[in-house]
């Protein structure tokens, strides 16, 4: 940094700051902690107090606007991406909390009775198939009804199962297994199933896991892995 030929004095004590080279002896430099409006003040000082016959390099001020353009540009964008990202948990939010009272489809294996209304789900054929049952069980792992549905067509197919055994007595409410099987292309497979649960509340996710639904018997679920509303 040039010294006023006339005055002696730094441009930089002229406006009362501390030149880089000064600072350098305490930190290192950094392009951000000077302001841009008064880096622009410090350049325009600078023009106007050199010596006119040893005219300074402006090479260093124009890396450093350079700088400042970079880093303002970045700042836009990463306050774009904030909005964004406000708006769109926004969304979520209202999204999720419409669900609150209603029964969604989702991928599992274990459905919640609760000693009044029927429980259920579906199944996910990827072609069709025969002799198509659904087992459930309880906790100790028996199974406590076998519903039958016989020859399906490729697709999702719902069953619902009323909280009775195979001799027709009711039993307790709480949370039962389920699995399926069927014949395709002649040999027994197990099927995929989806079940039916009610969401009872919503939960903000934390560490950008987004919403999640608190469904009836205690699971949790975000809302990427729901199928259907109901």
């Amino acid at each position: 940094m040039a010294i006023d030929p006339t005055s002696g004095k730094n441009p930089y004590e002229q406006l009362g700051l501390t030149s880089n080279r000064e600072e350098n002896k305490k930190e290192d430099s950094d392009p951000a902690s000077v302001g841009q409006d008064q880096f622009l003040e410090l350049m325009m000082a600078q023009l106007e107090n050199q010596d006119p016959t040893s005219p300074q390099d402006n090479g260093e001020f124009m890396s450093q606007m350079a700088t400042f353009s970079q880093a303002q540009g970045m700042k836009e964008l990463t306050e774009t991406f904030t909005d964004l990202a406000e708006d769109l948990s926004s969304n979520q939010a209202l999204q999720a909390s419409s669900m609150i009272g209603r029964s969604v489809l989702a991928p599992g294996e274990s459905v919640r009775y609760d000693g009044e209304n029927a429980a259920g789900g579906a199944i996910q054929l990827d072609s069709s198939a025969q002799d198509v049952s659904v087992s459930v069980y309880n906790g100790a792992g028996q199974e406590v009804r076998n519903i039958q549905m016989g020859q399906l067509p490729e697709g999702r197919h719902f069953f619902s199962w009323d909280g009775t055994d195979n001799d027709g007595n009711s039993l307790p409410p709480g949370n039962y297994e389920i699995s399926a099987e069927g014949l395709q292309e002649g040999q027994n497979k197990s099927l995929e199933t989806s079940v039916l649960a009610r969401v009872d509340s919503v939960s903000m996710g934390s560490g950008g896991q987004g919403m999640k639904l608190n469904l009836a018997g205690g699971e949790t679920m975000g809302l990427d892995k729901i199928q259907e509303i109901m």
